[in-house]
C-alpha cells in the first residue's frame, strides 16, 4: 500500500508534532479540524490515517468510515510504525462506543449515559492524579459532563422519560451487550501515560459530537435540534481544548 500512487496520507497530529517530523506528502489537518475539513479530501483514493502512537487516527479512521470512506487505514503504531508492513484495514462504519444505528429515543439515553460514565471517570481519574496541572484538567472535564448531563436529563424530563431508566446510571446495556461506564473504563488505564490520556479523552469527544450530529438531524421539533446543534458545538469546543492542553503538556 506504502507505494500506490493513489494512496492519500492524512497527519491528524498538532502541528507542533508535526513540524518535529512527519511522512513526506502528508496533509495536516488536527483531529479537532477533521469535521470542518473533510472536502480537503477524496473520497475516491484510498486514505491512510497517523497519529503519535495510533489513538487519535483510530478515531479519525472511525469517523471518516462513518463520513463515506470507505477505503480508510489506520497506521498501526502511529509514525514510528511507517516502516513496519501492519496497517489496520477499514474499521466498521461508525464509532463503537455508540452504535451508528441507534434510534433517537435510544440514542439520547445512551449520550446520557455516555455523559454521566464520563463525569464519573474524570472524578475518578481527579482522585488518583497527583500531578496539579492534570488535576486541573481533569477537573475542568468532570465539570463539562455535569453541564451536559443537566440538559439531557432535562430534555427527557420534557419528554415524559425517566432520565435514568430506574437506575443512576442509565440503560445498562449497549451494542454488544457491555454497559457505556465499562467501555469507557477500559479506554483509560491506571498506567496510561499523559499522552496516551489525552486521545483517550480526545477519542471519547469526537464520539460525542458525532452522536449529537446524528441525533440533531434525527430531532423534529426545532428546540430539540438545536440542542444537539449545542452540545456537538460544545464538544468541538471539549476537544480543542483538549488539545489545547496536550500541547503545553507534552
Amino acid at each position: 500500500m506504502k507505494n500506490d500512487p493513489n494512496l492519500q496520507l492524512l497527519d491528524v497530529r498538532q502541528p507542533k508534532e508535526y513540524e518535529k517530523g512527519h511522512i513526506p506528502g502528508a496533509l495536516l489537518i488536527p483531529l479537532s479540524r477533521l469535521p470542518q475539513e473533510l472536502d480537503r479530501l477524496d473520497r475516491s483514493r484510498p486514505l491512510l490515517v497517523y497519529c503519535a502512537v495510533g489513538g487519535r487516527s483510530r478515531t479519525a479512521t472511525l469517523y471518516l468510515a462513518g463520513q463515506g470512506f470507505s477505503r480508510v487505514f489506520n497506521l498501526k503504531g502511529g509514525i514510528k510504525a511507517w516502516d513496519g508492513p501492519s496497517l489496520d484495514g477499514v474499521w466498521e462504519q461508525g464509532f463503537d462506543l455508540i452504535p451508528p444505528d441507534a434510534g433517537y429515543a435510544h440514542g439520547v439515553q445512551l449520550a446520557l449515559n455516555m455523559e454521566i460514565g464520563l463525569r464519573d471517570l474524570y472524578i475518578e481519574m481527579l482522585a488518583r492524579e497527583g500531578d496539579p496541572a492534570l488535576k486541573e484538567i481533569f477537573s475542568r472535564l468532570a465539570q463539562f459532563e455535569k453541564g451536559h448531563i443537566e440538559l439531557l436529563m432535562n430534555l427527557l424530563s420534557q419528554e415524559g422519560k425517566d432520565p435514568l431508566d430506574g437506575n443512576p446510571n442509565g440503560p445498562k446495556t449497549v451494542e454488544g451487550g457491555k454497559g457505556v461506564r465499562q467501555r469507557l473504563k477500559a479506554l483509560f488505564s491506571r498506567s496510561m501515560d499523559p499522552q496516551r490520556m489525552f486521545e483517550a479523552a480526545m477519542s471519547v469527544e469526537l464520539s460525542a459530537m458525532d452522536l449529537y450530529q446524528r441525533l440533531s438531524l434525527r430531532a423534529t421539533a426545532k428546540e430539540t435540534k438545536g440542542l444537539f446543534e449545542r452540545l456537538s458545538r460544545e464538544e468541538m469546543g471539549h476537544l480543542r481544548f483538549l488539545e489545547k492542553e496536550m500541547d503545553r503538556y507534552i
